[in-house]
């Protein structure tokens, strides 16, 4: 799901790194949805964050922060997964018989 979605934003514009995450986030949230498995969402959030901070935003390799800009992109992660997370097990609950 993280490779997809990096793949995805190789046709956005260079230099927009906040779509980027905003696709990433999106698909977070879904893939939670759709899943509500924790441990699953957990993995994919931490594979993607780490995925677009390596590769996507930055050159090949290069691991740099940008201070409170990078605690706001992993809150915006870890709130994707839980909220996608809420999303699913309710929409489960509420379809169980």
């Amino acid at each position: 799901m993280a490779t997809t979605c990096s793949a995805i934003t190789l046709a956005l514009p260079a230099g927009h790194p906040m779509l980027s995450y905003a696709l990433l986030d999106v698909a977070l949230l879904c893939f939670s949805a759709l899943t509500a498995d924790a441990i699953a969402a957990t993995l994919a959030g931490l594979a993607g964050y780490a995925l677009f901070q390596t590769f996507v935003v930055h050159t090949p390799g290069d691991v740099a922060g940008h201070g409170a800009v990078e605690v706001w992109r992993f809150t915006a992660v870890v709130l994707s997964v839980a909220i996608g997370l809420t999303i699913g097990r309710a929409l489960r609950l509420v379809r169980q018989p």
